[in-house]
């Protein structure tokens, strides 16, 4: 239709279309002619020479290429004659149908133009959508079904999806893709398809993974191993506990609290130092003296006279004779000052007389100095075979004097002592 319509001001007088391939470019028909194959021409058609010509309507090609027809004749549909047949009108002597020719659409010489056909002796455009999906029909319209979801139509007639990234850096861009560039680290996009902060807003920067703003610069604090101390970043990986303090390594470490302490705990599951024997460390940490006590028994206990008896040394008027049934321990742990020594002792028979049964002395074996001493009488016991306490107050030299506490047996009743304790 579009070749037929390049070349219809030929088909008035001579039936032929021009603007089809030129007959000398085509070789020669077995016949001698100039026609190519009518393929090179709309379908009705044929070529003769440069022109494709209808065979049923030109006068000079009525049949055939070159078949003219006599003055006065017309071509009716391929041959010729005095006149057209009914329903065909002579235009310049070719029979043709008004209403579907369309180098004479409706009357003589009127052409349709390029993308019309003639419909009932109208030209009508008829859209040209042939392998399109989109864009101009030829007849202002558009091919269907065109492009939806954004895209946009090529010169070619086919869709293609156009991003939709106008005012947008981040995000879908319609097309499966994403508009660029995109948000980098610690920042996501908005609905608004904007980069937006997900972490903390640090000037143009955006601090995310545990950094922190320092100075307008995102800050990674470095506390992998650290308990304490700066963590480069102008802050602190931790405080250590009261009395911990924070090492080069960022370790809390203890440090004992000792001053001004001579024992107990140093803070730190330690001790400041521990105290001798009969002393007990008090909330200050300073060692005070508390007591000794001696059993009477034990070998740091000297005896002249009697033997262990169940928990203490006993002497008895059949078995023994007048000695000293205790002495020792020969001890420089009493602190110097007003101490009390008491001994503990029982008796079988406290009513027999009013003797006197024992003799009890604090004695300094440095100097060879009695420092205290008391007589206990038999009726000083209050019961028999039940222990008692009698107490011997002395003043302590302290310093490396040696003392020894002791108990002289006169031999006139049974006697056992269990310990003595001195404060």
């Amino acid at each position: 239709m579009l070749l037929l319509a390049a070349g219809l001001g030929a088909c008035a007088e001579g039936g032929g279309v021009t603007g089809l391939p030129d007959a000398a470019d085509a070789p020669p028909a077995e016949d001698g002619t100039a026609e190519t194959a009518d393929a090179e021409c709309p379908p009705g058609y044929t070529r003769c020479g440069a022109s494709c010509v209808d065979l049923n309507s030109s006068p000079d090609h009525c049949g055939a290429c070159d078949a003219a027809c006599p003055a006065g004749e017309v071509c009716n549909e391929g041959h010729c004659a005095g006149s057209c047949v009914t329903g065909l009108t002579d235009c310049g002597g070719a029979c043709v149908d008004l209403q579907t020719d369309e180098a004479h659409c409706g009357s003589c010489g009127r052409t349709c133009g390029a993308a019309e056909e003639c419909v009932d002796g109208g030209c009508v455009c008829v859209p040209s959508c042939t392998g399109r999906e989109c864009g101009p029909d030829g007849c202002g319209g558009t091919c269907p079904p065109g492009c939806t979801g954004g895209a946009g139509c090529r010169a070619d007639g086919t869709c293609e999806c156009v991003p939709s990234c106008t005012g947008r850096e981040c995000g879908p861009d319609g097309c499966g893709g994403t508009c660029p560039p995109g948000c980098s680290g610690g920042w996501i996009c908005g609905a608004a398809g904007r980069c937006e902060c997900a972490g903390t807003p640090c000037g143009s920067l955006c601090c995310y993974g545990g950094q922190v703003c320092t100075g307008g610069t995102c800050c990674t604090p470095a506390c992998a191993g650290r308990e304490c101390g700066p963590d480069g970043c102008g802050g602190s990986c931790g405080t250590c506990p009261s009395g911990w303090s924070c090492d080069a390594a960022g370790d809390c470490v203890c440090t004992p609290a000792c001053t001004g302490r001579e024992c107990g705990p140093d803070g730190c599951g330690g001790s400041c130092g521990s105290c001798s024997s009969g002393w007990g460390c008090n909330a200050s940490g300073v060692c005070v003296f508390e007591g000794l006590t001696f059993e009477a028994e034990s070998g740091s206990m000297g005896h002249v006279v009697g033997r262990a008896e169940a928990d203490g040394w006993s002497a008895n008027t059949a078995a023994d004779g007048e000695g000293h049934l205790l002495y020792g321990p020969y001890t420089r742990d009493v602190p110097a000052g007003s101490r009390t020594a008491t001994f503990r002792m029982m008796i079988d028979n406290n009513s027999a007389d009013t003797l006197r049964v024992v003799n009890l002395d604090v004695h300094d074996f440095t100097t060879s100095t009695v420092l205290a001493q008391r007589g206990v009488r038999r009726n000083e016991f209050s019961g028999t075979m039940t222990y008692q306490d009698f107490a011997v107050s002395f003043t302590a030299p302290g310093g490396s004097h040696e003392l020894e506490f002791r108990i002289y047996w006169y031999d006139y009743a049974y006697i056992r002592v269990d310990r003595v304790t001195v404060r």
